[in-house]
């Protein structure tokens, strides 16, 4: 199965609500005039009202005789809010690029380090992480079983020291090492941040500011890891993160297993932070660039 049959099939949760919407429009007889069905199916799949008001508005200044027209211009509309919001992973070759890793419990933080680590390497890059998600029982010895499946180095301890570091100075040492070795990329993994738990937040905060110790540059990419499962709350969990650290890209995991897919939809069109890569399963392959077109389409049940 292709990336792009992969993403269409992750979406049918979603796409299932609104193509039923669709199909309602036309439940009268009366095409083009009654889009309540589309309105309510838009809601449905968490877009925002905002959002779905407009995407109606666009229906009205339409023309169509048939379902599939109709997707289409759903499709197209969608498409348009989306336009700024594709903007894949791109590391530069050169000095180390750092890319700190943020997001709450059970997003899929550590899993999508793995599975852009391995675009990384596919690109003939090397890469090296930092486990500085030190909060989370478990998160280090985790995030060590990907690194040995994936032939990564993972820094856990102080180098050359074996002794333990607060998060903080272990992000510290390991940017300091990398650039030693010559590293292209080193991913800094974080604690799964709640995002009313201050302490936490303001530790993340910390590890961007002593990044920069020892790369001013650093981190050159934040990019923040969203549960597809959340809907709306994606955008909260956004804002709040915000506050903390400069957001540059978006990571978005589990399209697979929601019917709120749609969120996405609303939330770009409220946020200029760019979607850097979508995931629709559990393995390493099942996580590419934002595709918006297919994205649009498959949302609709087009394809």
């Amino acid at each position: 199965m292709t990336w792009l049959s992969r993403l269409k099939s992750g979406l049918r949760k979603s796409s299932q609500l609104i193509e039923n919407g669709l199909r309602g429009a036309f439940s009268n007889g009366d095409c083009g005039v009654s889009v309540d069905d589309v309105f309510e199916s838009l809601i449905l799949s968490d877009m925002g009202v905002e959002a779905s008001e407009e995407i109606c508005r666009d229906i009205k200044k339409q023309k169509f005789e048939n379902v599939e027209q109709l997707q289409r211009i759903v499709s197209t509309s969608i498409e348009q809010r989306l336009l700024h919001a594709s903007h894949p992973l791109d590391v530069p070759r050169g000095n180390t690029h750092v890319i700190l890793m943020a997001g709450v419990n059970g997003s899929g933080k550590t899993t999508s380090i793995a599975k852009l680590t391995k675009q990384c390497l596919d690109k003939g890059l090397t890469v090296e992480w930092a486990a500085c998600d030190t909060f989370r029982a478990g998160a280090v010895e985790q995030l060590c079983d990907w690194g040995e499946r994936l032939g990564v180095n993972v820094y856990t301890t102080y180098v050359g020291q074996g002794a333990k570091a607060s998060p903080s100075a272990l992000a510290y040492s390991a940017v300091e090492h990398a650039k030693e070795k010559g590293t292209n990329v080193l991913f800094v993994d974080t604690a799964g941040r709640l995002q009313n738990n201050v302490p936490l937040m303001q530790e993340l905060g910390k590890i961007a500011a002593t990044l920069k110790k020892v790369e001013p540059d650093a981190p050159h990419q934040t990019l923040l890891v969203i549960d597809g499962t959340v809907g709306q709350n994606a955008f909260v969990q956004l804002e709040l993160f915000k506050k903390v650290v400069h957001i540059t890209g978006l990571v978005v995991t589990k399209l697979d297993g929601t019917s709120k897919a749609g969120f996405l939809v609303g939330m770009c069109s409220k946020s200029q932070t760019p979607v850097v890569a979508v995931g629709v399963g559990e393995q390493i392959e099942d996580m590419n660039a934002f595709d918006v077109h297919a994205f649009a389409e498959g949302l609709v049940g087009l394809g």
